[in-house]
C-alpha cells in the first residue's frame, strides 16, 4: 500500500523516538506576535485568523511559536486553538456582522461584473470598490484603525489604518466544499479586490477561481506578486477552506 509523503516522515519520527511538532492556530480576528511574553513586548507581526503556528514552549498563559518562513515570537494563549476552535470564532464573527448596523457602504453599481479599477491610491473607498459588503470600524488596536466587512457567501473583508491612507487590506474568500456557482462568484470578488489596488492586473474570474482552487492542493499553499508600489499574496488558510488574499503598500 502507498503511503503519502507526511505519513512517512510521521513514522520515521515515531520510529526514532521524535515527537510530531505541536501546532496551534490562531483563533482572533487578528493577533499580535511578540518579542517577548508580555503585552509590554515589541510587536513583531500581527497575525490573522486561521494562520499556523509551531509551538516551542510554553510560559504560563503565553505560548512561544514559530511561524512559516522561521519567524518566531509569543503569543497570549486565549487566542489560539485547534481548526475547530478557529471555525468557531469565524461563524461566530459572521453571525455578528449579519446583524451589526452598517456604518460604511460604498454605494453599489449594479449590473457590472468587475467595476472599473479607481486610480485613487490605496484608500477605504478604493478597496471596496465593487464589493457589495457591509463595512463597520472596529475597535482600534495599537492605536490603528480598523474596518471590516462580510459578504453573504462567507466572504471577509479587513482593512487597518486610516481611510485616506490605507496600512493594509485582506479578504477571505471560501474555498474548500464551495458550490461552483459561487466559487465563480468568489472568483469575480477576488479579481475586483486585487484590481482596486493594481489597476492593471487583467485577470479574469474564470482565471481566479481556478488559481483559488490551484492554492488549496499545494502544499503551500502560497502565492503572489508585487506590482505598482502593492505586494499582493495569496494564502491557503487550512482551518477555514478559504484564500486569503493580503495587499500591502511595498516598504
Amino acid at each position: 500500500m502507498a503511503l503519502r509523503t507526511g505519513s512517512m516522515v510521521f513514522l520515521v519520527m515515531l520510529v526514532s523516538g521524535c515527537q510530531p511538532p505541536e501546532l496551534v492556530y490562531v483563533t482572533g480576528n487578528i493577533l499580535n506576535l511578540r518579542s517577548g511574553p508580555t503585552t509590554r513586548s515589541q510587536v513583531v507581526r500581527r497575525l490573522s485568523r486561521g494562520e499556523e503556528l509551531q509551538v516551542k514552549s510554553r510560559s504560563q498563559k503565553w505560548v512561544e511559536v514559530i511561524k512559516g518562513g522561521g519567524v518566531e515570537g509569543w503569543v497570549h494563549g486565549d487566542y489560539i486553538g485547534n481548526p475547530d476552535q478557529v471555525r468557531a470564532a469565524h461563524n461566530r464573527d459572521m453571525a455578528r456582522r449579519k446583524t451589526t448596523r452598517r456604518t460604511w457602504q460604498r454605494p453599489a453599481r449594479p449590473g457590472q461584473g468587475v467595476t472599473p479599477a479607481m486610480d485613487g491610491g490605496f484608500t477605504l473607498e478604493t478597496m471596496t470598490a465593487g464589493l457589495e459588503l457591509k463595512v463597520e470600524e472596529l475597535d482600534p488596536i495599537g492605536g490603528e484603525r480598523r474596518f471590516a466587512g462580510a459578504g453573504t457567501d462567507g466572504e471577509v473583508l479587513e482593512l487597518w489604518g486610516d481611510p485616506d491612507r490605507l496600512n493594509r487590506a485582506a479578504i477571505n474568500i471560501p474555498v474548500v466544499d464551495v458550490p461552483e456557482e459561487a466559487l465563480t462568484k468568489s472568483g469575480k470578488i477576488a479579481v475586483q479586490f486585487v484590481r482596486n489596488a493594481v489597476p492593471r492586473w487583467k485577470r479574469d474570474g474564470s482565471y481566479m477561481s481556478g488559481r483559488l482552487l490551484e492554492l488549496t492542493r499545494l502544499d503551500a499553499g502560497e502565492g503572489g506578486f508585487d506590482a505598482d508600489g502593492k505586494s499582493v499574496r495569496f494564502n491557503f488558510v487550512k482551518p477555514l477552506g478559504s484564500v486569503r488574499i493580503v495587499i500591502e503598500p511595498q516598504s
